[in-house]
C-alpha cells in the first residue's frame, strides 16, 4: 500500500504554489524563498494592485494593498511592512511625498518607487525623498523579486551596504 499525504489546506497551498512557480519559471526562487515579508503595494490601479499581489503572494511574501498615499500612510501606522512598493503617479498626495513621509516611521520599511518615469531627474528626486529602489515600468516579474529579495536579504545584514541608495551615497 502506498503512503499519501493527507489533503489539507496547507499542503494544497503548496501545491497550488508549486504549479505557479514551474509555470512562471520562478520555480528556483521558490525553492531558495525561505522566510515570509510583509509588502505593502500602493497603486492607484487597482487592477495592477490586484495583479502584483495575487503574483506575489503566490511566491510566498503577506501583501496588502493601499489605492493612495494617505491610505499607505494609514495602513503603515497600524502595521510593520518590510517593504513598500510605491507608484509615483497618484492623485492626492504622490509617490514622492508619500515616499518623504515614510522616512519619519520607525523601524522604517524599504521603498522601491515603481513608476513608467524613466528620467535620471525622475530618479534623482526618487533618491532624494528616501527611495531605496527605482524600477520602470513594465518590468518583469523575475526582476521585481531578485530586487525584493535583494533589499530583504540587505536588510537582515544591516552593517552592509545594499540597493542603488548605497551607490548614490544615501544612508538607509
Amino acid at each position: 500500500m502506498v503512503e499519501t499525504t493527507p489533503a489539507t489546506p496547507w499542503n494544497a497551498a503548496i501545491q497550488k504554489n508549486w504549479y505557479f512557480y514551474q509555470l512562471t519559471g520562478l520555480y528556483s526562487v521558490w525553492v531558495a524563498y525561505t522566510g515570509q515579508h510583509n509588502i505593502l503595494i500602493v497603486d492607484d490601479e487597482p487592477s495592477l494592485r490586484r495583479i502584483l499581489g495575487v503574483s506575489l503572494t503566490a511566491l510566498g511574501f503577506d501583501t496588502a494593498e493601499a489605492s493612495s498615499g494617505e491610505q499607505a500612510l494609514a495602513l503603515l501606522e497600524t502595521r510593520h511592512y518590510d517593504v513598500v512598493l510605491l507608484d509615483v503617479e497618484m492623485p492626492g498626495m504622490g509617490g514622492i511625498e508619500t515616499c518623504r513621509e515614510i522616512q519619519a516611521i520607525s523601524p522604517r520599511p524599504a521603498v522601491v518607487m515603481l513608476t513608467v518615469r524613466d528620467g535620471n531627474h525622475d530618479k534623482a528626486k526618487a533618491f532624494e525623498a528616501g527611495a531605496d529602489e527605482y524600477i520602470t515600468k513594465p518590468y518583469r516579474l523575475r526582476d521585481l523579486v531578485t530586487r525584493l529579495r535583494s533589499l530583504l536579504e540587505g536588510a537582515a545584514r544591516p552593517d552592509e551596504s545594499t540597493g542603488l541608495r548605497a551607490q548614490v551615497g544615501h544612508d538607509r
